[in-house]
């Protein structure tokens, strides 16, 4: 079995990343479950609505980190004069970006935590320094995964995980509540950006040469921005509109149901990761990116069923295990919204799929999708039953579509490739 692994290129890869994925979830949900537990369904629900927002305003660097991937994949270890230019270029802008956004979101944080229903405005200005790290960290992460430094992603996410466990925890023992893991979240950040840029040195030792047509690679973002925004708007606009329409135990405890859900989503996050960067090598080489593609469902459908049978016989378990009895009144919709994320996770492989062989149609999907799921909640919200149909409705829609892409893609030719 080991053989197997270490001769097929995606499991062995995927395996690393399943690896220090699997820590760090772990180490993640154990924050969120010791919050929840520590906090209370009403806290919690404050501290789950400022990750959201945190998510939705992090967008960009979802993109930053595809696009430095494609990059590093398509100059590899022999340019590596290159990828400092690359990473040097786009420090100035970023700085420049962070710091704007830093300054507006403190302008607007008593609207902010009015639209939450948050008392303190504080809690959305201490948010606000998030920013200051949000693209830097998935610039440099992005570069790791193009080079195929797949060990060191996970060590480094897994450290950067411990971190912010250590110091988050312990400010909210010490009685920081919300602030305390906010807190922890933005410090992390910040020694995660030390760790990576001490990692990637050997690249800082080169003469930047600029050999990149700058203003054509900018512009590339363009798609990919709008792919990753609409993404993950997909799994944060609900809990955004939930803190909005309904009280604040029951935001809390929609938010302990979406993570228990995003469990699926998060477990298989590690075969999106390997997957990108494997297939925008394949197509810059000319090779065939459907059998990668295959391996990829067939590894998330095992993954899936596991997850979906766990979910359906022991939802009381995982509950009390995760968040405690007083959450138990969320029994019901852990199976539903396990499905609802499953199909989250089979739309995160095809939109990384697409991406990676420079195809966006599916952007009108996910256009329709969005659109969708926002009118859906602000209809139908006189229950969080109601909030999951909307949410599954959406999803399901946006995958229907794109593979029907996939299907008309593979019909035009035997291979997506296009060059």
């Amino acid at each position: 079995m080991f053989q197997r692994i270490k001769k097929n290129a995606l499991l062995k890869n995927s395996f690393i990343i399943f690896a220090g994925s699997s820590a760090i979830n772990l180490g993640n949900y154990f924050y969120y479950l010791f919050l929840g537990r520590k906090l209370g369904p009403e806290d919690f629900g404050v501290f789950a609505s400022l990750i959201s927002l945190l998510t939705l305003i992090s967008i960009p660097g979802a993109t930053i980190q595809i696009f430095s991937t494609k990059i590093a994949a398509k100059y590899g270890e022999k340019n590596q004069a290159r990828l400092n230019y690359f990473i040097r270029s786009f420090f100035w802008y970023f700085l420049a970006i962070s710091l704007l956004l830093t300054i507006l979101l403190n302008l607007f944080s008593g609207y902010i935590a009015r639209f939450l229903n948050i008392n303190s405005r504080g809690l959305i200005l201490t948010l606000s320094f998030s920013f200051l790290f949000f693209l830097f960290i998935p610039l440099l992460r992005g570069i790791v995964a193009g080079l195929h430094r797949f060990k060191f992603l996970s060590f480094s996410s897994a450290l950067e995980t411990v971190f912010k466990l250590l110091l988050g925890i312990s400010l909210v023992i010490f009685g920081f509540k919300v602030y305390g893991a906010i807190i922890g979240i933005i410090a992390s950040s910040f020694f995660s950006i030390l760790l990576l840029i001490y990692y990637l040195k050997f690249i800082f030792i080169h003469p930047p040469k600029n050999h990149l047509k700058f203003k054509k690679q900018l512009f590339s973002l363009a798609p990919i921005f709008l792919a990753s925004l609409i993404f993950n708007m997909f799994y944060t606009i609900d809990m955004i509109l939930v803190k909005h329409y309904f009280p604040d135990k029951e935001a809390g405890l929609y938010g302990a149901l979406a993570k228990i859900g995003m469990m699926i989503f998060f477990l298989g996050g590690f075969i999106s990761a390997v997957l990108l960067p494997m297939i925008s090598r394949k197509y810059e080489n000319k090779e065939n990116t459907l059998p990668l593609l295959g391996q990829a469902f067939l590894m998330v459908a095992i993954l899936i069923s596991g997850c979906l049978i766990i979910y359906y016989f022991f939802s009381g378990i995982i509950i009390k295990i995760l968040f405690g009895s007083s959450y138990l009144v969320i029994q019901w919709g852990i199976f539903w919204m396990g499905l609802v994320m499953s199909a989250l996770l089979l739309i995160s492989i095809l939109m990384n799929y697409f991406m990676a062989v420079h195809n966006f149609k599916f952007l009108y999907i996910f256009l329709i999708g969005i659109v969708l799921e926002f009118l859906m909640i602000i209809a139908l919200h006189n229950s969080l039953e109601q909030v999951i149909i909307g949410l599954g409705t959406s999803f399901i829609v946006v995958l229907v579509g794109m593979l029907g892409i996939l299907v008309r893609s593979i019909r035009k030719s035997k291979s997506p490739i296009n060059h």
